[in-house]
């Protein structure tokens, strides 16, 4: 009887713009608490940083989306 090994849910995180204001973080592509406590940890760590133009960060399941004002910071300073 072979054994059904389970994959890591959670991924080396993948950035995505969104639009000239915001960038997309995705953990993972599956629900999954590890990758759920990826997206909560990141979101935390970025409100206690002052981060110049940072907006708001807006946590989903496997994502957050860190919207920033562009006339202060853009895409790859805030990915860095």
């Amino acid at each position: 009887m072979s054994e059904h090994v389970r994959e890591p849910a959670i991924e080396t995180p993948r950035l995505a713009p969104v639009g000239d204001a915001a960038v997309l973080v995705e953990f993972g592509s599956v629900v999954d608490d590890a990758v759920s406590e990826a997206v909560i940890a990141l979101d935390d760590a970025l409100a206690q940083a002052e981060v110049p133009g940072l907006s708001q960060a807006v946590p989903a399941f496997v994502s957050l989306l860190v919207e920033f004002d562009p006339g202060v910071t853009d895409h790859d300073a805030i990915a860095t």
